[in-house]
């Protein structure tokens, strides 16, 4: 087993030095939803002096990969270890253009020491899967596999040991797809929703359950819409919010909730922008906060939060910059950190931007400007840790540590 090993850091973090902050104003009305081809009223940014000058967070280079990558799957182990598992490997020709650059090893990370190990691989290459921790401790990896000449494999699952370190197929799904999504429910099965089929069968309406005491997997129905690049949140009433995604060049606005008591699909009101690659965030407080996304090749400047209870969305204040493929990670304080992602061209210091973090307070809705990360982490991962720490993992460059943690 190759163990790589960043000596001096360990798991204490150094706190940064004093970072200039600037809050975002949010405190809005509930919004109402526009007319047809009206855009939504939103506020906009306005920089309020900090609640206060100490530093609101720092960021310190960790160990490297083994093996640099991209859209991977990240999964906090109940030992506190972090398995990395597939992905593309960016310095290969192409990527996964051809099928060379496409991923089937897994790392994992240990935080008290600092450093990856491998861990077995996965009987076929993936990217843009899915990884879900079962009750039993195992990992559940469902999604877009690639064979020799980079296409879409067959519809398969496997199963991750942390005990044995090692991997084992399972039967899969009875539709391949990929940019689907993957829930734990309360009763320990698993939805898979939509995605995009193999061959003609572009994006799927689709749901499946899994089942990890019997290895079956059943219908779960089928949502209002065929969609990929969607989310699914688990509220705190067991059931599951389905939000926004993409078929075929349409973003989509609509968003339904599926009842595991009942097996149904219930369509909810719709958010007040379409968007696609967003982020979905429960909040302590049952509600839930979508942020960023793409709609018609642009980024909505607001995030929205859904109200269970009414059924309604609200508009946050608008963001400094939209972006997309960024991560949304909830801290034990309650805030949800915004950081990395894609943003719109012709955004001022891009690159700066493209490093920016931000954290939303639900309590006071504010955005906070927080301490930026070092390195740009395209198609990364954020894991939140026993400590409270956030581990982001990514290819960053062939100069560029591919990991960051931060210190809230």
């Amino acid at each position: 087993m190759r163990v790589h090993r960043r000596r001096g850091i360990g798991f204490a973090l150094i706190a940064g030095a004093t970072l200039l902050v600037a809050a975002v104003a949010c405190q809005l009305a509930p919004s109402p939803k526009p007319s047809e081809g009206e855009s939504p009223s939103i506020d906009s940014p306005s920089l309020l002096p900090s609640p206060s000058l100490a530093a609101l967070g720092s960021w310190t280079a960790a160990a490297r990969l083994l093996t640099p990558r991209q859209l991977h799957t990240a999964t906090l182990l109940p030992d506190g270890r972090v398995l990395i598992a597939g992905g593309e490997n960016v310095t290969v020709p192409h990527g996964c253009g051809f099928g060379a650059g496409c991923l089937a090893s897994a790392e994992l990370f240990n935080p008290l020491r600092d450093d990856w190990a491998e861990t077995g691989t996965m009987s076929i290459p993936r990217l843009t899967q899915t990884a879900t921790l079962l009750p039993d401790g195992t990992v559940l990896v469902v999604g877009l596999g690639w064979d020799s000449r980079g296409g879409l494999a067959s519809a398969s699952a496997e199963l991750y040991d942390p005990h044995a370190e090692s991997w084992r197929p399972i039967a899969g799904p009875t539709q391949p797809r990929s940019g689907n999504t993957a829930t734990l429910l309360r009763d320990g099965t698993v939805l898979i929703s939509g995605g995009t089929g193999a061959g003609d069968l572009g994006q799927l309406a689709t749901a499946e359950r899994y089942d990890p005491r019997t290895g079956a997997w059943t219908n779960a129905g089928s949502l209002s819409a065929s969609r990929e690049g969607h989310t699914a949140t688990l509220l705190a009433d067991g059931k599951v919010l389905v939000v926004g995604g993409q078929v075929g060049p349409d973003v989509l606005a609509s968003a339904e909730i599926f009842d595991p008591a009942t097996g149904g699909w219930t369509l909810t009101s719709p958010m007040n922008f379409s968007r696609t690659l967003h982020t979905a965030t429960l909040l302590p407080d049952g509600r839930v906060l979508v942020v960023g996304g793409v709609n018609r090749d642009e980024a909505p400047p607001a995030g929205e939060i859904y109200d269970p209870s009414s059924d309604t969305w609200n508009l946050t204040a608008s963001l400094p910059n939209g972006r997309w493929h960024h991560t949304s990670t909830l801290l034990p304080s309650g805030r949800v950190l915004v950081a990395g992602g894609d943003l719109p061209e012709g955004t001022v210091d891009w690159e700066e931007s493209a490093k920016s973090v931000l954290a939303f307070d639900s309590e006071s809705e504010m955005w906070i400007r927080l301490a930026g990360m070092n390195y740009l982490h395209p198609g990364h991962t954020a894991t939140l840790l026993p400590d409270g720490t956030v581990l982001v993992v990514g290819w960053a460059g062939y100069d560029a540590p591919s990991v960051e943690i931060f210190q809230p």
